[in-house]
């Protein structure tokens, strides 16, 4: 790291270590002064004392196992708990040190830019990948290999996130979300009731006991566990097919940085350039447009606990929870801050200074999403004008199947501009909104 670098992550260290060491002996490792309470009376306890060995030497599971096994008998121990959250993290691929780190190095570098999205980009890289079978529990790839246009360009429709204590729901099927998420439960009893009110539902925010919001370590735990949860899902609602070391990505620009579903209409657009001559000549534009409207309005759903909604509230949580530690280095929150602040302006009503989850999640939506949504209208503008052409030169129209299609793209379309002031949904749906279909399933019907 270059020299600014080095002094904004040591003096956050020195932080950390500066509340911490007061309670420690001389011979305490930077591991233990950063990740180990010493102010509960039982650290000398023989099984914490080997738990913590387990720990240093990476045997993570018998760490994790030592620690449950104290907080069954003292739900209390401050240091079981903080030792069992880090190790959960740790078992994870995580390591607190490491994301601290990776964050400041990040905050040093980047742009002064607050665009949510490339904040989010940016930080997506920094975590950890997912494979094939991580994304197959976090949602369903669509299956575009008939239509000509989209062949090769899978997205992801995305699962609602659901509860680590359900078998079946992603947070417990994916190991990585079930550590995250049993890590926020087990430091829960050090979180501010406040924080844990926002989805008291949750088995994570459930606690059995309540021991204070005063733990520094604790809240870097949740924060980490939130924030990460976050990155994984943003890597699912913009999901790209790539090649690259990280496998978490949020729209940007350039070429490389783009999700498939933009690149699903950068498609459209390409095949809308071709000429069409007949009516027939459309039923692939007309499949494709219809299968990129139905995609958009699956991943950016905005109905709570889906995964853009879920996204939102870690999003806020994290920020909440490291706010609230008195004395963190701005530098560590401002890229987070400032991708807030901007949510939450465009999620404000008119003469309200505060907006509710469901506003922001519709801000969210709108920050990541504005330019594929106002891209795909454009296309469908282009889509109408074509039939327009070949009504004109041939009097026909489309099929009944092509209308049905239609009718239920934009369908879809006014559900996903509503989040929107300055998109509405193309005036050529008005001519095929009242069509007679009759029975047709537009999901299943071929021409």
């Amino acid at each position: 790291m270059e020299a600014h670098q080095h002094h904004i992550l040591f003096g956050f260290l020195f932080f950390l270590s500066g509340l911490l060491l007061p309670a420690c002996g001389g011979d305490q490792s930077l591991q233990q002064l950063l990740f180990v309470s010493t102010e509960d009376e039982s650290r000398t306890d023989v099984l914490l004392e080997t738990a913590r060995l387990d720990y240093d030497t990476e045997n993570y599971a018998s760490a994790e196992a030592k620690t449950a096994q104290i907080l069954r008998s003292d739900p209390k121990n401050r240091a079981a708990i903080l030792l069992k959250g880090n190790t959960e993290l740790a078992m994870a691929s995580l390591g607190l040190l490491d994301i601290v780190t990776r964050i400041l190095d990040d905050a040093s570098t980047s742009s002064s830019s607050t665009d949510t999205a490339d904040t989010l980009n940016t930080l997506g890289n920094l975590v950890l990948n997912l494979t094939s079978a991580d994304y197959a529990m976090l949602g369903t790839k669509t299956d575009v290999s008939s239509n000509s246009i989209l062949s090769g360009i899978e997205v992801i429709a995305p699962n609602y996130p659901g509860d680590f204590m359900t078998a079946g729901d992603p947070r417990h099927d994916l190991e990585a979300l079930r550590l995250l998420n049993q890590a926020i439960k087990t430091v829960c009893p050090l979180i501010s009731a406040d924080v844990l009110a926002v989805d008291p539902g949750n088995s994570r925010y459930q606690c059995d006991v309540s021991l204070g919001s005063d733990s520094v370590q604790a809240s870097l735990i949740f924060f980490t566990a939130h924030f990460v949860e976050a990155l994984i899902f943003n890597a699912v609602l913009l999901y790209q097919e790539s090649s690259s070391t990280s496998a978490l990505h949020l729209l940007a620009d350039g070429a490389e940085k783009q999700s498939n579903v933009f690149k699903q209409i950068s498609a459209l657009e390409t095949a809308s350039k071709q000429d069409q001559t007949s009516f027939s000549a459309l039923t692939d534009l007309t499949d494709a447009i219809s299968e990129v409207t139905k995609n958009v309005q699956a991943i950016f759903d905005t109905t709570s606990g889906s995964m853009l909604a879920s996204l939102m509230l870690d999003l806020r949580t994290a920020v909440d929870v490291i706010g609230a530690i008195d004395g963190v280095p701005s530098d560590f929150t401002k890229s987070l801050t400032s991708a807030l602040d901007q949510i939450e302006e465009t999620a404000k009503s008119a003469g309200e200074s505060t907006s509710g989850l469901s506003d922001q999640t519709s801000a969210l939506k709108q920050k990541l999403s504005g330019q594929i949504v106002s891209k795909l209208n454009t296309q469908m503008t282009t889509f109408f004008s074509k039939v327009d052409t070949l009504k004109e030169e041939s009097g026909g129209d489309l099929s009944t199947c092509q209308q049905a299609k239609v009718k239920d793209m934009c369908s879809q379309s006014t559900s996903i501009v509503a989040d929107f002031d300055s998109i509405s949904t193309p005036s050529g749906c008005d001519t095929y909104t009242a069509a007679d279909t009759g029975d047709t399933d537009a999901a299943t019907c071929t021409d």
